[in-house]
């Protein structure tokens, strides 16, 4: 839904960005998530992946949030959040 939410208004002139805060498990779905993430990359739409919970799976969430040039990270307290985008943009 975020990449459709994001497709419906991408610009040039924006960031086109999907925000995704996950515990990284996708029941059996993983290889139509990372074709997204390829679409949403010849978009030019990124990706920023927040694992949660510690039984997150980094694997995925790297190979996902690469496919579109970013990456992932693990959020222990919501403030992270706010934090690393603020960094980031």
């Amino acid at each position: 839904m975020g990449f459709q939410e994001v497709s419906k208004h991408l610009s040039k002139d924006r960031v086109n960005h999907i925000v995704l805060l996950t515990d990284g498990q996708t029941y059996d779905n993983e290889g139509d998530s990372l074709n997204l993430a390829e679409q949403a990359d010849a978009l030019g739409i990124s990706i920023s992946g927040f694992g949660i919970g510690q039984d997150w799976n980094d694997h995925f969430l790297d190979a996902l949030t690469e496919k579109s040039g970013s990456n992932s990270n693990y959020i222990a307290e919501p403030q992270q959040i706010q934090d690393f985008l603020e960094k980031k943009y």
